[in-house]
């Protein structure tokens, strides 16, 4: 309830919702769906799920160069590369669970924080600090061996798998 009272809250809420929802059917409903029945036709090998997963996050973090309208080059790219990273984790939470919710309301509730406390920069042009680099890289390495540890952990209970099949 203190959140409610927070001069982002409804911007948060607005943004949660706008970014979670298209993009979740986009990028982990259809073109990770589309990306995984390539790879997997022949083999559902960890490596085959692995590649799929990655290509499709590397299309989700591209996705995000939309905001250099708004943002400086270096932090544009600061961003694609943390959506990249988000979008293993937001697609392995999906390759298991087999429902797009699960990952839609992990993205919703990572938006509508990080906007929470943190606001919509109007702009943003200033440079890059190498502790961003460098905290962005420990992040990137953190969520990208959660999301391949979740995939190849019991790879059988990869729920998406089979219904990619049909």
């Amino acid at each position: 309830m203190v959140s409610i009272t927070k001069k982002n809250f409804w911007l948060a809420l607005d943004i949660g919702a706008i970014a979670a929802l298209p993009e979740e059917l986009m990028f982990r409903g259809i073109i990770l769906a589309f990306v995984l029945r390539l790879m997997t036709k022949k083999s559902t090998s960890t490596l085959r799920v692995s590649s799929g997963l990655i290509i499709s996050a590397l299309i989700f973090g591209a996705f995000h160069y939309i905001n250099l309208t708004s943002q400086s080059f270096g932090f544009t790219s600061l961003q694609v590369i943390n959506a990249a990273a988000l979008g293993m984790l937001l697609g392995a939470v999906y390759i298991k669970s087999g429902t797009i919710i699960v990952p839609m309301a992990l993205h919703f509730i990572y938006d509508f924080l990080v906007t929470l406390f943190n606001g919509m920069p109007t702009t943003n042009y200033t440079s890059v600090q190498s502790f961003q680099w460098i905290g962005l890289s420990v992040q990137v390495l953190i969520y990208t061996v959660v999301a391949l540890t979740i995939i190849n952990h019991k790879p059988s209970e990869n729920k998406i798998l089979p219904k990619l099949k049909n």
